[in-house]
């Protein structure tokens, strides 16, 4: 059977010894020349699988790069209003100061 000599003894459901020709009797076929029952998988569905991963992925990563440098702007422009605030409401105190010095 298969790589194996006929005369081959192998231990079978119990402690004696058979050989396997005993066991699988002629005619008995080599491995090789059984059909193969299933063919093997094509290599294009994991590489599609692979490919459509990697494009969300980049896709995932440009979106949360654009959201960053969004929330980037918007603090910016935050930061930027409350100087201008804080440089009026500066101003605005020392024409105070001044008007009531005068």
């Amino acid at each position: 059977a298969g790589y194996f000599a006929h005369d081959l003894p192998i231990r079978f459901r119990n402690n004696d010894f058979q050989p396997l020709q005993k066991l699988y009797p002629p005619p008995t076929e080599a491995f090789s020349t059984l059909p193969v029952l299933a063919s093997p998988q094509p290599q294009q569905a994991p590489q599609a699988a692979q490919a459509a991963a990697a494009a969300a992925a980049a896709q995932a990563y440009e979106k949360a790069q654009a959201e960053a440098l969004a929330k980037a702007a918007a603090l910016r422009e935050a930061q930027a209003r409350e100087e201008a605030v804080r440089q009026a409401a500066a101003q605005a105190q020392q024409l105070r100061l001044q008007q009531q010095a005068e």
